[in-house]
């Protein structure tokens, strides 16, 4: 498995290039947790997205002229146009904006290490009602403690609000027909690396942000996020993500042995929300070049 040896996919330069090297063509599909506002503010720094900002909560979902909408956070559109996305957790389906020929991106991390930052900072529910939560959304015993919170999400008969993510954590990156609508995918723990390779294809100079403050707790360490796991908790989680950690090829300590990759090539990696099935195909390089002309065709 060759592809699992290279830090940037071999067909990496030639996929920029399919979009003429244009940092304006830059979008991003970021999920919640997934280090969406360093990247939002890396482009921004860097130069893609600097200027005006713009946010669209209703109907005017409109690439021009900020890409990265839903507060300035998320690209994450409901279905259905006319109604106000919820805390970035509906699939999209980056169709809403038509056959634009734009380079869309996301970024995924350990799913272990989310579970975590789930639980330090209030996802999907919220522990307190903001003048953009939904009351719905608010439950504050499920943070009552880490225990409580993984044995609902793992348990198939919880009534946890968001359903898919419950099925499958990266679900939003996912279309109806099963494609991962952002073939280009970076690693979390990369991403000024990732970053760094961005801008050399498509002309801009990296410039990394202030790190911002973290929703860690404040007495847990970058590295000490696996003690809220106790051995019962690691079992179910590994049970839990076995899909998602062979997909994305990650393990309880990061990046699984022998995967070097730090940008994803996931055009091979499938998943019907509908059916909740996840396929994994034989890698081809060229399959995200097929991928692209039925995305932008």
């Amino acid at each position: 498995m060759k592809h699992l040896l290279c830090e940037v996919p071999e067909n990496f330069e030639k996929v920029c290039a399919y979009f003429e090297n244009d940092e304006s063509k830059i979008y991003a599909n970021l999920m919640p947790k997934c280090g969406t506002m360093y990247a939002r503010e890396c482009l921004n720094l860097s130069g893609p997205w600097s200027g005006p900002r713009r946010i669209a909560r209703v109907s005017n979902i409109s690439p021009e002229p900020w890409p990265v909408l839903r507060g300035d956070h998320y690209v994450c559109s409901n279905e259905d146009r006319n109604s106000v996305p919820r805390r970035g957790w509906f699939r999209n389906q980056v169709r809403i904006f038509g056959p634009s020929k734009l380079f869309w991106f996301t970024i995924v991390r350990n799913p272990y290490n989310m579970l975590v930052s789930y639980f330090t900072f209030g996802w999907p529910y919220s522990k307190n009602v903001r003048p953009y939560t939904d009351r719905k959304f608010i439950n504050r015993d499920i943070f009552q403690s880490f225990d409580y919170f993984i044995k609902s999400y793992c348990d198939p008969d919880f009534n946890w609000i968001i359903k898919d993510n419950q099925k499958f954590l990266y679900f939003p990156i996912f279309d109806k027909e099963g494609d991962c609508r952002c073939p280009v995918v970076f690693r979390l723990e990369d991403i000024d690396f990732c970053m760094e390779q961005l801008g050399k294809n498509f002309n801009f100079v990296f410039r990394a942000p202030t790190p911002a403050k973290s929703s860690r707790a404040d007495d847990k360490s970058r590295n000490s996020w696996k003690s809220y796991y106790s051995n019962e908790l690691y079992d179910l989680v590994s049970k839990k993500f076995e899909r998602e950690c062979n997909a994305f090829g990650y393990d309880f300590d990061g990046i699984k042995p022998g995967d070097k990759r730090k940008i994803i090539d996931s055009s091979n990696i499938k998943y019907y929300a509908g059916k909740d099935e996840l396929k994994i195909l034989e890698y081809n390089d060229e399959l995200i070049f097929e991928l692209m002309e039925k995305f932008h065709g």
